[in-house]
């Protein structure tokens, strides 16, 4: 460490060990080698968490804290919360229900009240550096057109309770960046990692691709929509490496960022790259998302097809994700992988193996 540069980063790193934590915490420790990081961890997980860390290089420079993002003082300790208000320099809040499924007490419990309940204890650090908040690009809700990285409030309406929740923590971290080093992350639909596909939780695109990779091999399925509207998907290797590098940037601070493909494909080519990688017959033909629905319903289609219902609006939603402020300060950064990169690695993570 030279004189003139600031002393090792005290991490406090919430979320561990879901899976966008997870790759964020395994960044920490190849990249910053000087670095310490403070996991919190959900009740029921510091098994899971424990044996991720097991024999893992640098595993030496984390401390598990099993706690909770609502509870007081994020439910640690007295001595282990008085540890953390005199250490850490730095939050990554990746904690939160990512599922469209989850219920609306759950997404607002969590997303909301989480969130809340950390601004509030960020008072009590006494050495912060940088508040980091990952959000998503739907909290624009149902608008269309161009959407900029500075735009929250603009009249939207909500497509479910998922973002409606993600809106209001971001509406409440915004408020605070007069007094707190917040920088807000918005990422498009994550999908698993561009080389492996690997992936632990099936929900946004993997509903669709579970429901693809379930019909008969000889049912050819219209696609929902007019399959013209771009379906934003950005794998979770990159949208780590794009957060950890804005999160370094001096001149990130105070700013939103759309971690978002600046090329997206439409719905369409999408499924048609997807149902090829697959070995599956192309969407033929198109239905109005309305009649799509009723579809579903149907014996024999309704099961197959369940998991994509939560996808339909994605095929029915006219907007672009304006990525200025990402472009200027990641001109020399990661590049977002394009989907016919890594469409065979996604595909190939969730089909079993042939007998």
């Amino acid at each position: 460490m030279t004189p003139s540069s600031p002393p090792p980063r005290r991490i406090f790193l919430t979320g561990f060990p879901t899976f966008a934590a997870r790759y964020l915490l395994e960044r920490l420790l190849t990249q910053e080698p000087e670095a310490r990081i403070w996991c919190l961890v959900r009740k029921g997980r510091q098994e899971q968490a424990q044996a991720w860390l097991a024999g893992r290089e640098g595993a030496e420079r984390v401390r598990l804290l099993e706690g909770d993002i609502r509870a007081l003082d994020f439910g640690l300790t007295g001595r282990e919360y008085l540890e953390v208000t005199a250490e850490i320099t730095d939050v990554y809040h990746l904690d939160g229900v990512w599922h469209t499924s989850a219920s609306r007490e759950r997404l607002w419990e969590v997303n909301v009240q989480g969130t809340q309940n950390m601004l509030d204890c960020l008072g009590d650090l006494k050495h912060l550096r940088r508040y980091n908040h990952l959000s998503t690009a739907y909290v624009c809700g149902d608008r269309s057109g161009v959407i900029m990285e500075e735009e929250l409030e603009e009249g939207q309406r909500f497509l479910n309770p998922y973002e409606r929740s993600q809106h209001e923590a971001e509406r409440r971290v915004r408020l605070r960046r007069r007094s707190l080093p917040v920088v807000i992350y918005r990422p498009s639909l994550i999908v698993g990692h561009s080389q492996t596909g690997q992936i632990d939780a099936l929900d946004g695109p993997y509903l669709l691709l579970q429901a693809l990779l379930n019909i008969p091999v000889d049912v050819p399925i219209p696609l929902p929509g007019d399959g013209r509207v771009p379906l934003n998907l950005v794998p979770v290797d990159w949208v780590v490496g794009a957060l950890h590098a804005l999160s370094l940037h001096p001149e990130a601070e105070g700013r939103t960022f759309h971690l978002v493909d600046p090329n997206p494909l439409s719905a369409r080519m999408v499924f048609e790259l997807m149902a090829m990688a697959a070995n599956k017959p192309l969407p033929r033909g198109r239905l109005p998302v309305g009649l799509t629905r009723l579809l579903l319903k149907m014996p024999g289609l309704e099961q197959a097809l369940r998991p994509g219902r939560t996808l339909l609006e994605d095929f029915n939603r006219w907007c672009v994700f304006n990525a200025m402020n990402t472009a200027d300060l990641l001109a020399d950064g990661p590049r977002c992988p394009a989907f016919p990169d890594y469409v065979e690695a996604m595909i190939g993570a969730q089909t079993p193996p042939a007998p």
